[in-house]
């Protein structure tokens, strides 16, 4: 969903899996062992640092925390998943291997640390110049129809991603408010997917 606005760029996109481990045990006994959940907030706390101090120009999501149920009792196992968007051209691979470091020196400061951290997903952002015969039939049927032609970036993870690393060169434009995506009362103009519907039949007939 871009709201009919063309990205000729996409965000970059890696996701983290972080799973800190302990010895379930009575909860009076709590102060016997590293709590994972404890564990893991202070982690969630150093990655935080991280993103907003020297990566200011990404995006960063905590998607999930929980924790295995455990009762009244310390839990075993405490697990949490991060979205990171980072803007074209960004050093993604830094970026991850920043993330393990960070991930190193925990353990090194804390023996009793038993966490892991493992990169699920890393994808690179892209950019498309302002020319080339699609980008030139798609300016034209923007101008036909008095639509303003104000390329901008994609931000979120997508199949263009996949696309860009098989050799594609890919146009996000399409229907809807990223806003509004995922979100509780998502929805798409009913008019917008026909306007969509539209420019895509002018668009395949320029070129």
């Amino acid at each position: 969903p871009t709201n009919l606005i063309p990205c000729l760029s996409n965000y970059g996109y890696v996701e983290v899996q972080i799973c800190t481990f302990g010895k379930r045990l009575h909860a009076s006994l709590a102060h016997m062992t590293e709590n994972p959940i404890q564990a893991m907030l202070r982690l969630m706390l150093r990655i935080s640092q991280y993103m907003e101090e020297q990566q200011p120009q990404l995006v960063y999501n905590i998607r999930d925390l929980f924790s295995s149920q455990s009762g009244f009792a310390v839990p075993e196992h405490c697990e949490a998943w991060l979205d990171v968007h980072l803007p074209p051209g960004s050093p993604i691979g830094t970026i991850a291997t920043e993330l393990e470091e960070i991930m190193l020196r925990e353990r090194e400061q804390n023996a009793r640390l038993n966490a892991e951290l493992r990169i699920v997903t890393i994808d690179d952002g892209y950019e498309l110049p302002e020319k080339g015969r699609m980008v030139e039939a798609l300016k034209a049927v923007y101008a036909r129809g008095s639509l303003p032609w104000e390329p901008q970036s994609f931000q979120s993870h997508s199949d263009a991603n996949q696309l860009w690393a098989a050799g594609v060169k890919t146009i996000i434009m399409g229907p809807g408010e990223l806003e509004m995506a995922h979100a509780p009362d998502e929805s798409v103009s009913f008019q917008q997917v026909c306007l969509a519907t539209q420019l895509y039949l002018d668009v395949l007939m320029n070129i």
